[in-house]
This record gives structure tokens, sequence and C-alpha cells, in this order.
């Protein structure tokens, strides 16, 4: 889920590559169909275009992904990049974009529409998804159990281990996150969870704060449920867990301004993607295919 300057909100789903909402309307603007799931959207800096990726299966259950360029003044698919296989989008600020295949034993990655292709090493879904908004590279986990964050332009180039603490010997799985720039510095506020043979353990998910190109962490913020969606606007950070919850922290140091569980009519919804819709807004996509239109208030607590 992604929002535009002009407070117009898309989304991708099951049947869906792209669709288009405007918060004057009850009916989506425009829709552009899919054969398979709408999973990811980036939104180009120019806000004309969006790039949005869906997963196909054919009729003996084989996957792979195609990528379509979209036009965001009406709908029209002005390109598509098919991939051979499964894979994952990843953007950067000024619109260069890769795919990282997610195919057990490949993990390779393919630049953009240019085709050029840098050797990664294995993917794993729950190891290495790391999908960071702004970022000023593109940005990637490599490794198993001492995973890094690398950037990638035409070679992996490491940049900090995403363990921080070596002492505890944890193995840290990958997660959401956003890039940005204050007045502590440029940074990289990202989620993720710990490793443990039982499963995942209270307290052993995180959103961590962290110095960017150098790894130095600022804050840690712990919970005990798995984040799904995280963004940034100003001075703060939204992020929603799959307990139905949504959390608001200041960006320097972490500090709790507001958390409160998502309800409709009543009964707790599972959020899956979000996004910052300007000042005092967010937008939040549920697991029963809502989009909700959340308000922030001045004091920052959810409405």
């Amino acid at each position: 889920m992604q929002a535009l300057a002009d407070g117009r909100v898309l989304a991708a789903l099951e049947g869906i590559t792209l669709e288009c909402w405007s918060p004057a309307s009850d009916d989506p603007a425009w829709q552009v169909p899919a054969d398979g799931i709408g999973c990811q959207v980036a939104v180009l800096p120019d806000e004309r275009t969006a790039l949005a990726l869906t997963s196909l299966v054919d009729g003996r259950a084989r996957e792979s992904s195609v990528v379509v360029a979209v036009d965001l003044e009406d709908g029209t698919v002005r390109e598509t990049h098919p991939a051979t296989a499964p894979a994952i989008l990843v953007s950067r600020a000024d619109g260069r974009w890769a795919l990282r295949t997610t195919a057990t034993g490949d993990g390779k990655v393919t630049l953009g529409a240019r085709q050029r292709i840098v050797a990664l090493g294995r993917y794993d879904l729950f190891n290495h998804y790391f999908d960071i908004r702004y970022a000023p590279d593109l940005l990637f986990l490599q490794g198993v159990r001492d995973k890094w964050v690398v950037a990638v332009d035409g070679r992996a180039r490491r940049l900090f281990p995403l363990e921080w603490d070596e002492s505890r010997g944890g193995r840290l799985f990958g997660g959401c996150g956003a890039y940005l720039s204050d007045r502590a510095g440029p940074a990289l506020v990202h989620s993720g969870t710990i490793h443990d043979g039982a499963g995942l353990l209270a307290g052993n998910s995180f959103v961590a704060r962290r110095a960017y190109p150098t790894g130095g962490l600022a804050w840690v913020f712990t919970a005990d449920h798995q984040a799904t969606a995280l963004d940034v606007d100003g001075d703060l950070v939204y992020v929603t867990f799959n307990s139905g919850e949504l959390v608001v922290l200041r960006a320097t140091d972490g500090a709790v301004q507001a958390r409160q569980q998502l309800r409709v009519n009543g009964h707790r919804v599972v959020p899956l993607s979000l996004a910052c819709a300007g000042t005092g807004r967010v937008v939040i996509g549920t697991l029963d295919g809502r989009v909700l239109d959340c308000s922030i208030t001045a004091s920052t607590r959810p409405d």
C-alpha cells in the first residue's frame, strides 16, 4: 500500500495488480486486474507512475512474478517486466528498482529493466525479507545465520551486520522498515525478529533505529508479536503488528507516543500494510481486504 501527495491511496490484492482510491469516493477511481495476487507497490518520485509486483500461478502450479508500470492518472499499463521465477520488488528513493528471486538456492538480483544480474546467494522468506521505504540504495540481506545489510548497484556492497549484539549469539530475521534523515542523522528504522527453536518468544520481536550506513544502534523497541508494516512521517514512526496493534514511536529515541488495538465495528482486524498519507492521517490494509483511513490527533493518539 502507498499514499500519494494528493490524498489518493494505492493498494494491491488478490485479483488486482493495482487500484486507486480517492478519499472523496466509496469506489475505486480505477483498477488494473491481475491473473494472480497483487503483492507490492512502489511509487516513482514524480508520482505519475507506480510499479506493482504481481505473483502469478499457471495451470501447472508454477509460480512467477511480473512488474507492471502503471500510469497513476487513469490506470493505463505502460510497461510489463516479466520474471521467470517468483521474486520480490526492491526500490530506492530515486525510482531505481530490482527483483530478488525468492526460489530457495537461487537468490539472484536482477537490476531493473536492464536485466543485469548480481549473485546474492540463498534467499529464505523468513530470513531475508527486508522491505525498506525511501532508501538511497537498493538494500538486501545476505547470509543465513550471520546476515549483513548490503547495498547492490552492479555488485553487492556490505554495509553492516543485521545483528547489533554479538554477545547473545542470536539469529535475526529481517522485516519491514524505512529510511529517514532528521536531526539525529540518517538512519534505517527497521523491524525484525529473533529466532528461537520454540518459536517467537515474548519480547523477541523488535523495531530498531540504526545509523546509516554504519549500522550503529540508536534505540530498540521490543514487542511480543511480529511487525507487519512500518512507515515514517516527520518525527514519528508508525508500526502495525499481527496482533492487530498500531504503535506510534518517536523517531529520535523510540519513545512510545501512542498504541491502540485496531477494531472495526468492535471486531479486531489484522493489519498487513500501512502508509502515512499526510499529517495526522494513516491508511492501513487489513487481512480481510479492508482499507482503513485513520486520523491521528494532535497529541498523536490514534482515533
